[in-house]
């Protein structure tokens, strides 16, 4: 399913030059080294409420790792061929399966998948598997796709990698890569399957001058880092403040974002999922406050 119809823009936000605000409608910044000051985005004492689970932070360098891995390919993507693809891994890593539809394959602690059956979630199983997929022959400029699933056809029908099926996460316990139940954990006496194809869709988007979501272009994104919540003071339209605390939306999460137009340029973006405020991942995390 695509975003909702909005305006796309290459550029339509930044941080202003002394650091402190978001601004809309393409103003743009000259003081580089204020774009990397996001402490005023922090909530101001040393201890915070809320933070991002490593299951966020881990998931935001995926898309990292796959944005870097496209934007190293010298041919042109409407002049390559199946020998200029970049074979799906064998474990972790970025590959196709289909010319110009990439993925990359890589590791989310099992605790990020909140919905979980039997061995899904036992305490052998160290981590599941997923594929985040950017597919460059689509329609869809905006969107990276995050899958995980028990069978390869839940990957391959989009035209994407997947882990190793035969491959294990913890292969004394006998737990497969792949999100299949082998044991009845719960004791019901049924080996029932795991929750799979979860979050679906992640974008990044600013806001133009009416306010309105623009999404970020894929193929403008140099790079993706330094994913963190924005202070719930600050109003964000359509994220109302208590999406700061619900643990499962990804409302007041947000990155940096380097474009290549303008060069470098580096913007402050909100993370988007479309399936916010269901609980297949956790997002954020109350942190204990220490003296």
């Amino acid at each position: 399913m695509d975003p909702p119809a909005q305006a796309t823009h290459q550029h339509t936000a930044t941080l202003l030059s002394n650091g402190q605000l978001l601004v809309v409608g393409g103003v743009s910044n000259t003081d580089q080294a204020s774009a990397e000051l996001l402490n005023p985005y922090f909530l101001e004492d040393d201890c915070k409420d809320q933070g991002l689970t490593e299951c966020t932070t881990d998931l935001i360098d995926h898309v990292n790792t796959l944005v870097r891995h496209i934007n190293a390919i010298t041919v042109p993507l409407e002049s390559r061929t199946t020998a200029d693809m970049t074979p799906c891994p064998a474990e972790t890593g970025a590959g196709e399966l289909i010319p110009n539809i990439f993925t990359y394959v890589g590791p989310l602690d099992k605790t990020c998948n909140r919905i979980v059956n039997d061995d899904c979630n036992a305490p052998l199983r160290g981590n599941y598997w997923v594929s985040i997929v950017d597919d460059r022959r689509s329609s869809d400029s905006t969107s990276f796709r995050v899958i995980w699933g028990g069978a390869p056809g839940n990957y391959t029908y989009y035209g994407a990698c997947h882990a190793d099926p035969n491959g294990y996460d913890n292969i004394t316990a006998g737990i497969p890569k792949l999100l299949r139940p082998v044991s009845d954990e719960n004791g019901d006496g049924i080996i029932s399957g795991c929750v799979e194809n979860h979050v679906y869709q992640i974008s990044f988007y600013t806001f133009d001058a009416s306010g309105l979501k623009a999404y970020i272009q894929k193929n403008n994104i140099k790079e993706v880092s330094g994913p963190f919540l924005v202070d719930p003071l600050i109003s964000i339209p359509g994220a109302p403040s208590t999406s700061y605390t619900n643990h499962f939306e990804s409302g007041h999460v947000a990155v940096k974002l380097k474009l290549k137009n303008p060069a470098d340029q580096i913007i402050v973006a909100h993370v988007e999922n479309n399936y916010n405020g269901t609980p297949y991942i956790k997002w954020k995390e109350a942190v204990s406050c220490t003296p």
